[in-house]
């Protein structure tokens, strides 16, 4: 969107939509500007997933050891250790 802020213009600025873009140029920064827009959306949308996923990752393979452990027979890590 482009605000007209010319002096001939009335005191009201004027919304240029880019259907109605006056210049060839005016149309192409437009889409230039989309296309930056899209791209920072779809980076921090891949870094929240991508987060979410390391998380259930992490917990996941915190589960998987402390099965292993359980099974190798070793005491939980909260859990007291009678003996000597």
């Amino acid at each position: 969107m482009k605000w007209d802020m010319s002096p001939a213009s009335s005191s009201e600025p004027t919304v240029i939509y880019p259907s109605e873009a006056a210049t060839p140029a005016d149309k192409q920064r437009m889409r230039n500007e989309a296309l930056i827009l899209g791209i920072a959306v779809s980076f921090v949308v891949l870094l929240i997933v991508g987060a979410i996923a390391a998380g259930l990752w992490r917990r996941q393979r915190r589960r998987q050891r402390s099965r292993a452990k359980t099974a190798a027979g070793l005491p939980h890590p909260y859990q007291k250790v009678e003996g000597p």
